[in-house]
Parts: structure tokens; C-alpha cells; sequence
């Protein structure tokens, strides 16, 4: 996504142990991992900020939103294929359709 983006991030990485890593571009990439967040730490950071924001919101763990979770979104799941092999689907979310 940063690549796509044209970010001149070096360094793309999870943002495991924090609640989220911030890309700066023309537009920027915010990313979380709900992994060991809760959704008061959510709210604590102004979350609908990002993700109704000028930028864009990557989120692992998206379940764990629940109720918070947008309703239209794309859903990006990957697959491992092999040691160097990534299978990517992407599908449209939107209640609209």
C-alpha cells in the first residue's frame, strides 16, 4: 500500500506494540493493529478522525472493531502460498451494492 501510495516511508512496518504507525504522503496511510487494542483505546485517539479522514486506514485485525467498522470498506486477506508465494483477495464491502 505505502508503495503504491508513492510514501517515502523506508520502513513499513506493523504497528504491533504501538496503536498505530503514521505515513505522511500526498495522502496519508494510517496504520493500525488491533491486535492488543480495545475499543477505549480507540476512542481515546479519535479514531473516526483517521478513518473518516483525508487519508487512508489500514487495519489488521479489523474484526475486533465490531460496531466500529465502517460500512463500506475494502477487505484485503492474505494467504500464504508457499515460502515466497502470497495469494492476495480483495473484495468491496458496501450495503449499497
Amino acid at each position: 500500500m505505502a508503495n503504491g501510495l508513492k510514501l517515502k516511508a523506508p520502513h513499513v512496518h506493523s504497528p504491533t506494540f504501538t496503536l498505530m504507525n503514521v505515513y505522511d504522503g500526498k495522502v496519508p496511510l494510517y496504520h493500525f493493529d488491533l491486535y492488543r487494542i480495545t475499543g477505549d483505546d480507540l476512542f481515546n485517539i479519535g479514531y473516526d478522525e483517521f478513518f473518516y479522514g483525508k487519508g487512508i486506514s489500514a487495519v489488521e485485525w479489523s474484526e475486533r472493531l465490531g460496531s466500529l467498522l465502517p460500512k463500506q470498506y475494502w477487505h484485503v486477506t492474505l494467504k500464504h502460498r508457499g515460502e515466497d508465494k502470497r495469494e492476495i483477495t480483495i473484495r468491496h464491502e458496501d450495503p449499497r451494492d
